[in-house]
């Protein structure tokens, strides 16, 4: 199981001054998450492993992001923090002004391990069922960060799962349709359709990966020199 931790042996001197801040208010690095990445957390990841990222381009695509993320600069920001402070990215200062300098992100090693380790995850029903939207935040950014083959297996996964599911939706849908209301009947026909239009998104988006020439995964790019 992925989990947030801190190491206190981080080795940039971003994530080390970090540490020696907190302690100087008392934080202690126990006092750190030990915990499950969230969807929001590995979405940063996600981002930031496509090219280097600021608190203000996160909020940015956030906020014009279909998915409504709660991404508050009073999210984002206490979230990139935590990253750091944890050796998953590593913050470097820019001077595009010299009045508004910026801190830019990108991912240390061990952040590309939780992010291509969350991205190879094999889908589930709950996935297909209840993370439509990360799901799909999973595909945009295995673009950046994994081969082709892999991504075909995992839309392989991802139409099993779908298949599965739509069988069994069909079967209590034709089992309770005398006794169904006509709006419980709708609503089920509805999820049907749903289903039928994720599968053949699946079908397209085989088809079209499988006919373009594969070009290399961008995983290089942003990914910070470290052996954390």
């Amino acid at each position: 199981m992925i989990k947030l931790t801190t190491r206190p042996d981080v080795s940039t001197e971003s994530s080390a001054t970090g540490l020696t801040r907190s302690r100087a208010r008392g934080e202690t690095v126990s006092n750190l998450p030990d915990r499950d990445l969230t969807d929001l957390e590995y979405a940063i990841l996600g981002l930031i492993g496509t090219t280097p990222q600021s608190g203000y381009s996160l909020i940015s695509w956030f906020e014009h992001s279909l998915r409504r993320w709660s991404a508050s600069p009073g999210s984002i920001y206490p979230t990139l923090k935590r990253l750091e402070q944890a050796g998953i990215i590593v913050g470097t200062l820019e001077t595009i002004c010299k009045t508004h300098p910026r801190k830019v992100y990108s991912l240390t090693a061990r952040g590309e391990a939780l992010l291509d380790n969350w991205l190879r995850q094999p889908l589930t029903i709950a996935d297909i069922l209840d993370n439509h939207d990360v799901t799909m935040s999973k595909f945009l950014f295995a673009e950046y960060r994994l081969p082709r083959d892999e991504i075909l297996i995992w839309l392989d996964s991802y139409e099993k799962c779908a298949d599965t599911l739509s069988s069994t939706r069909r079967l209590f849908h034709n089992m309770v349709t005398g006794i169904s209301s006509t709006h419980q009947r709708l609503i089920s026909e509805a999820t049907m359709m749903e289903l039928n239009l994720r599968r053949e998104w699946i079908q397209l988006a085989r088809q079209s990966l499988v006919s373009e020439p594969e070009t290399k995964p961008k995983s290089a790019a942003g990914s910070a020199e470290s052996t954390r």
